[in-house]
This record gives structure tokens, sequence and C-alpha cells, in this order.
């Protein structure tokens, strides 16, 4: 599974990823159904945005920037940006534009998307063969997060007895993960792609019961 998001949504002007250029505040993969991300906006509080936000590695200004936010209740992709910007001091802006984090965060929670990797991996894991391997590629901190736990869970079997007692639950390991951290691109990958450089790759054998 490659989890990169398809360049061509979000070089669509008009379905509101961007904040390259103006456009109503939507970020739905399927524009058809569902709430917009101004709709999102809208209902949601500032505790809860700033809770998203943090989850999404927004860390040091997700509460401002969730106060900023939800004063302005933005409409499009440009009053959105303005209002990150605004709780965002210059002097404390890191490499690349201020508000990624806050449009990767929205367009994540409006298309539900953590919840459809976990049915993803799920169904990949019930559909290979026993010796089969799953490779997740993942490139935020919120996707490698659940490839991880998912992973682990399955390696356990589920099991959360205590460490000291060893497991007395009966659970049955799914899976044997390769490594414990994820692999990350090589120096000369990253040369030759320098979209690899947030890449995190994360694999799992499917074992017998």
């Amino acid at each position: 599974m490659d989890l990169g998001v398809s360049s061509h949504q979000l070089d669509e002007t008009s379905r509101g990823f961007s904040f390259r250029s103006d456009a109503p505040l939507d970020m739905r993969m399927d524009p058809t159904k569902g709430e917009t991300a101004a709709e999102f906006i809208a209902r949601s509080t500032q505790h809860e945005l700033a809770r998203l936000l943090r989850e999404n590695g927004e860390t040091r200004f997700a509460g401002a920037i969730a106060k900023s936010v939800i004063a302005r209740l933005p409409m499009t992709t440009n009053e959105l940006t303005e209002a990150v910007e605004r709780a965002v001091p210059m002097a404390a802006r890191r490499r690349g534009h201020v508000a990624t984090r806050t449009f990767q965060a929205l367009r994540i929670a409006v298309n539900d998307e953590e919840e459809q990797l976990r049915r993803g991996l799920e169904a990949a894991l019930d559909t290979v063969n026993i010796g089969g391997v799953v490779a997740v590629i993942s490139y935020h901190s919120g996707e490698d997060r659940v490839v991880k736990s998912f992973f682990a869970e399955q390696q356990s079997g589920g099991c959360h007895c205590p460490i000291e007692l060893g497991c007395v639950c009966g659970a049955v390991s799914r899976v044997s993960v390769f490594k414990a951290s994820a692999q990350l691109a090589t120096a000369q990958e990253i040369a030759a792609n320098p979209r690899a450089r947030s890449a995190r790759l994360r694999v799992a054998r499917k074992v017998a019961p």
C-alpha cells in the first residue's frame, strides 16, 4: 500500500485541497457525499480542532491556530490560510508553508482517512496467504502511527497482559513484523526522488495461527 495522495486531485484548484490558489474549502475526495472542510470546521469546537492539529504534527501552535480558525470560520482556502498565518508569528515559521499541516489535518478528517486505512489494512491481511507480506509506505506521522499500531496489535494477537507475567489470555499472533522502527529512504533515494524524504516503510508477514 502506497498511501501517497493523488497529485492529480491536489492540483485541481476547485477541490480546495491546496493553499496555492483560492477555492471553496471543500477537500472531499468524493465531492458527491459527506461534509466539506468548511462544514467540518463550522461544527467543530476549538478544543476538537486543536486536538486534530496536534495529532497531525502541528504541536506548538495548535491551540492558537484552532482559535483563529474557529473565530474566522473560513469558507475558502485563502480565508483558512489567512487564519493560520495570523496565529503563527513569522519568526516561528519553519521550512515550507505555514498552513501545510492544517490543510493536511483537515483533509484527513474530512475524508476519514485513518479509519479507511485501518479497514484497508484489515482487508489486506485477510486477503494474503500465510507467508504473504503486507508492506505499507506512509508519508506523515498520523498514517505511520496507524500502521505501527495495527501491526503491533496483530503481532501480539491483541494481548495486553502485563509483560512481567507473560501472556495468559491465549492471544494468537497473526503477523511477524520485520522491524520495530520504520525504514526510511536513503540519501540516494531522496536525491533521485525528493518526495521520498517523508516516506516511511513498515512490513509484516502473515504467520500461521
